[in-house]
């Protein structure tokens, strides 16, 4: 049986493209990962393939608007965020996929946040935003500063504590690893307990991220 018909993702969301993938015959964790800018469902998919987590569910949302400028891909804004209420439209998307995941296997199930580019930033930002909800976050080439935070009204004082492994390649040129220290280091004053891991890449997403996000998300 596949995830998309476990959690019944296309009744509850009804238009939202998902990929599916689960290890093990029952299910204990859900990640939700979230693709960059001018990525889709399946962009994703080789990190669960790659880390086969046990007896875990991986579900992959296709991002709700077309990428702007360019005639292939999707993003998870109409165009760059600039408000709260932007940023509430694809949360709210997310909490329908925890609820339905929830209704599903129970209120104690795991939920993991995993993102790349934009996704990543998404990722970041809901997971503070809901973050009695989360327990980990992986950030790949991700991008969130103080200001972004401001504009966001996203609140930098924790009311209980995440976790999050931060990821980014040292020759990445579209997104720069400064990006990545900026993160980490609000993320520790706000207390989380923050990771942060530098490779030898550009802004993609290598294979030796991997044995990484498996301990990190096995833990």
């Amino acid at each position: 049986m596949s995830g998309t018909e476990l959690l019944n993702i296309r009744k509850i969301l009804p238009g939202v493209h998902c990929q599916c993938k689960q290890f093990g015959a029952s299910v204990d964790t859900v990640v939700i990962g979230f693709h960059g800018w001018t990525g889709d469902e399946h962009s994703l998919v080789p990190i669960a393939n790659g880390i086969k987590l046990p007896n875990s569910l991986w579900i992959f949302p296709r991002a709700p608007y077309k990428a702007q400028a360019i005639p292939k891909g999707y993003s998870w804004f109409g165009e760059l965020p600039e408000s709260r209420e932007d940023l509430l439209l694809a949360v709210e998307l997310i909490r329908k996929i925890i609820d339905s995941a929830r209704s599903k296997f129970g209120e104690t199930i795991k939920i993991y946040f995993l993102g790349f580019s934009q996704g990543a930033t998404l990722s970041v930002a809901a997971a503070l935003m809901m973050e009695n909800r989360i327990k980990r976050v992986v950030s790949i080439a991700g991008f969130l500063n103080q200001s972004k935070m401001d504009r966001f009204k996203i609140s930098n004082i924790r009311s209980s504590k995440l976790s999050f492994l931060i990821l980014h390649g040292s020759n990445d040129k579209m997104i720069p690893v400064i990006k990545s220290t900026e993160l980490k280091e609000i993320l520790k004053k706000s207390g989380h307990n923050v990771s942060q891991v530098i490779h030898e890449a550009g802004h993609k997403l290598p294979v030796t991220y991997f044995d990484q996000i498996r301990i990190f998300l096995d833990q």
